[in-house]
């Protein structure tokens, strides 16, 4: 990587980032400049390339062509000042700004599963004067020296609460050792417990931080900020004021009268709702007498929303429910059973329902369907993964790769078949032919003109050139609008709004070049300024894709009439957009832009949408594919946060496996790195075990049969 301007540093944070930038390693770079580094940055910048090689490991030259770049302006109170500076340069007025730490410090976040585990590791510092904090982790302690600041994380919270850590003790695999239990809170005993503590963390001191904030307060020491901490995250630790105020936007300064603002389009804001009808579910269960499991209470409320069912609905679908249930409980009575989900009791219902059972049968009907439900679950040490690929990869081979009209709507195209397959495993970013499905919410759209009128002023985007004819007169070097009347009318712009349109897209144009003659709009351009044949042409063109109205992205909307009513498809997508408008049903509308959807709906929509998208492009191929194997393809590209793709550059290149990652892609880059890095290979996965020759860990691979002879011979002669 080049730099081709030369950058300015003030302190040791900003030199570190810098050099990161360029590729340098973490682990080096920590002895140079990291908290514990007993060299100035002085003397880092006169070091040679062989006593900066020595110390970090990274080559030299690498340095010097670094630094080769670096203008150092040190901080008020951290060095000596720049040197050369004019002798009567003017002053700026100073700015207020918050206090920084004057020393380096560093620090890490990790996340607490409840508020209850920090209350009663503060209880356990009063009373003990320390807590030992088991975590699910593996703490790299090359990085930095104890002691050291560390934030905890409630989960779906805020940062709460600093504390001081003064011993680590961690491993790559699960602790053997126990530490004593009275210094360990009872909320995390239960990884101890079960051998999942891969740390503990030694805290002597712990308190709450001035104000609560999000993790994106934070930033690691790559200058990036703090997205998640699932694991602990190398932190720089700044001051508490400099973190509040990255939470805080910085007024606005006051321009001059004459130079005014560009006001800004206003944004709506989307109004969120839950799609449940928990209160009329929990009042017909009070009328009747019976209680749901949570899950299942949950469940039925947003079957309920989407479906729209009544009181009287519900009055006749919970009785039978709440007997299902107790032959649920009847079976769960017996130590060791599965639970079984509510979509299962929820179909059972509707099938017996539907045959009119009588309810002497149904102890038998249920233990059946529970038998027949723990024969589908998953065995011991089964391949998932293997499975799920061998089953989407066959009948993949099958498909054709093809662009082929989309449910029945003759007048759009869509990728279809094996592109589209590849385009949702790969997380593009933008489908090859994204498109939306609108479902209007009920009681509009059952007009036909209505909804034409609402599309035409809301939705279709709409150039100067949809509704005018933009002819050019060389000879009188001028320009010549044509309205035409039909289509205006019917997307209801008016004529001052096209004038007002081109005013808004050509800033050189001036209101008095602009003349009306027999309907027609003229625009003088004789008096510009360099005019030429050239220009005209092109600020006719510019004229012509000026946008009045609509969506951007969505160039086109087909009507569809359905049995529910009528569903908009358009070419083009724009998601946030569309669900701003509120003669929309934000639960019904979606698109095939699947990033697009973790962008605006966040995750768990993005994972839905992945799985039904999957489901759809096999089904319109007429290939039955087990929805399990598509539900684990989806777990796996969202369970990060973010929608990753599968591939080198997302799941298969992260994995922690260095024969994995070289098995797969660049294997000669995957081994030569991890050589260089010392990485170690744990021999966990199945590829790992199979380029070895070793018997894999799934299956009957991963159990142990011991045969004893001595103890099966004393046991024979006893009988």
């Amino acid at each position: 990587m080049t730099t081709p301007t030369l950058v300015t540093v003030r302190n040791a944070k900003e030199l570190f980032r810098f050099l990161l930038d360029r590729g340098m390693e973490e682990e080096g770079l920590f002895k140079l400049i990291g908290p514990d580094s007993p060299y100035s940055i002085e003397d880092v910048l006169v070091m040679g390339p062989t006593a900066l090689e020595r110390i970090t490991g990274i080559s030299g030259k690498r340095f010097k062509r670094a630094f080769a770049w670096v203008i150092y302006e040190p901080e008020e109170g951290e060095g000596p000042a720049p040197t050369e500076q004019p002798e009567e340069a003017p002053k700026k007025p100073e700015k207020k700004t918050s206090k920084k730490i004057e020393k380096k410090q560093m620090g890490f976040i990790w996340t607490s599963p409840d508020r209850e585990s920090i209350d009663q590791s503060s209880e356990l510092i009063n009373l003990k004067g320390k807590v030992i904090w088991p975590c699910k982790f593996y703490v790299n302690l090359n990085r930095f020296s104890l002691p050291i600041i560390g934030f905890i994380y409630v989960k779906s919270g805020a940062v709460t609460h600093q504390a001081k850590i003064t011993g680590i003790v961690t491993d790559k695999e699960p602790l053997k050792e126990r530490p004593d239990p009275e210094y360990v809170p009872e909320a995390l005993g239960d990884q101890i417990e079960k051998g999942e503590a891969m740390s503990l963390l030694t805290i002597e001191s712990m308190e709450p931080i001035p104000q609560e904030l999000p993790l994106r307060a934070f930033t690691t020491v790559g200058n990036t900020p703090v997205k998640s901490a699932r694991q602990y995250t190398l932190i720089w630790v700044e001051d508490f004021e400099s973190l509040a105020s990255k939470e805080v936007s910085e007024p606005i300064e006051e321009e001059p009268e004459e130079m005014p603002l560009p006001k800004k389009e206003e944004e709506r804001s989307v109004e969120q709702f839950k799609p449940l009808m928990t209160e009329k579910i929990d009042k017909v269960l009070s009328e009747i007498g019976g209680t749901l499991y949570p899950d299942l209470r949950y469940f039925l409320a947003e079957q309920g929303f989407r479906e729209d069912w009544s009181e009287e609905i519900l009055g006749k679908e919970l009785p039978l429910m709440l007997k299902i249930t107790r032959e649920v409980d009847r079976i769960h009575e017996t130590p060791g059973t599965e639970w079984i989900p509510p979509l299962i009791i929820f179909e059972l219902a509707q099938k017996l329902k539907k045959f009119d059972v009588d309810d002497s049968k149904l102890p038998r009907i249920v233990d059946s369907v529970y038998a027949s439900y723990v024969r589908n679950l998953v065995d011991p040490h089964e391949s998932v993964g293997i499975v799920a690929a061998q089953s989407i990869g066959e009948p993949g081979t099958q498909m054709t790769m093809r662009t082929f009209h989309y449910a029945g709507v003759a007048e759009i195209n869509v990728t279809l078949g094996l592109p589209r397959l590849i385009e949702i495993v790969d997380a593009r970013k933008m489908p090859s032919t994204p498109m939306m499905e609108i479902h209007l919410k009920k009681g509009f759209g059952t007009d036909l003109d209505e909804i034409k009128s609402f599309i035409n002023r809301n939705i279709e985007y709409t150039t100067i050139e949809d509704v005018t004819n933009v002819e050019v007169d060389l000879p009188a070097l001028s320009i010549i609008v044509e309205f035409k009347e039909r289509v205006m009318e019917k997307k209801g712009i008016s004529r001052e709004d096209v004038k007002k349109c081109i005013l808004d897209s050509i800033r050189k144009l001036k209101e008095n070049q602009m003349s009306w003659e027999d309907e027609s709009l003229i625009i003088a351009l004789s008096e510009m300024k360099n005019i030429n044949y050239k220009v005209l042409l092109m600020l006719a063109e510019s004229i012509k894709s000026a946008k009045i109205k609509g969506i951007d992205e969505i160039k086109r909307v087909i009507i569809r009439k359905e049995r529910d009513g009528y569903i908009l498809y358009t070419e083009g997508s724009n998601l946030k957009r569309i669900l701003e408008l509120d003669e929309v049903d934000p639960a019904e509308t979606t698109t095939n832009n699947i990033m697009e959807i973790a962008d605006v709906l966040g995750i768990e929509a993005a994972r839905m949408s992945i799985f039904m998208e999957a489901k759809k492009t096999l089904a319109e191929q007429g290939l039955n594919v087990d929805p399990r194997h598509l539900m684990l393809v989806a777990d796996v590209m969202s369970v990060s946060g973010s929608v990753r793709a599968i591939g080198r550059h997302g799941v298969s290149g992260e994995k922690s496996s260095v024969l994995a990652r070289a098995a797969f892609e660049i294997t000669a880059n995957h081994l030569l790195n991890a050589g260089i890095t010392g990485e170690i290979e744990p021999l966990k996965g199945v590829a790992e075990n199979i380029i070895i020759g070793q018997p894999i860990t799934l299956g009957t691979g991963a159990v142990e049969l011991v045969y004893t002879p001595d103890k099966v011979k004393r046991r024979t002669e006893g009988i």
